[in-house]
């Protein structure tokens, strides 16, 4: 993605054994405050940067930085800041579901995979059993049926998420 140009009002340039200079500013940081009872506020920060060369000033600080106090009322005075606004935080909270439904799943395949590993050992164990050990082989049995039940159950809960997920991906449009 092609980022807009931002000439900076004071480039920069770092004497070296080549001379590199920074005459441009990239946008590095977005911030939205919205905490309850406190007015909304949003502030931006930028780096110095050379835009032909894509190379951001190592270890500088941000150079610019603008906080726009009252987000709503600027909101509702500069229509694109709203549109703006609802999009980014539209897609953040996108984002950490995408997260999350990941996460989950991942989670939730690994606990299957270990039950059944355990499952499978106990099966050894049962059929390994002989006749005169059968309060071992029905405990041994019961243990199997109270994993295959826990399996089954973190199966239920697994089986939505993957469209969730796709449709958190629709949704972003990268799926």
């Amino acid at each position: 993605m092609a980022l807009p140009r931002i000439p900076s009002p004071d480039p920069v340039t770092i004497p070296a054994t080549l001379e590199k200079t920074y005459p441009d500013l990239l946008v590095t940081d977005i911030r939205l405050h919205n905490f309850p009872g406190q007015r909304a506020s949003m502030g931006i920060g930028a780096h110095n940067y050379n835009y032909d060369t894509e190379e951001i000033l190592e270890n500088g600080r941000p150079v610019a930085v603008h906080h726009i106090e009252g987000l709503a009322a600027e909101m509702q005075r500069v229509p694109a800041l709203d549109t703006v606004v609802r999009e980014l935080v539209r897609v953040s909270l996108l984002l950490l579901r995408e997260s999350i439904l990941k996460r989950q799943i991942q989670e939730l395949t690994r606990d299957i995979n270990d039950l059944a590993g355990q499952i499978v050992d106990l099966a050894v164990r049962i059929v390994a059993l002989t006749e005169d050990q059968a309060g071992e082989k029905a405990a041994l049995e019961a243990q199997e049926a109270a994993l295959r039940n826990r399996k089954t159950a973190l199966q239920d809960r697994r089986a939505p998420l993957p469209g969730q997920l796709s449709e958190v991906r629709t949704q972003l449009g990268i799926e």
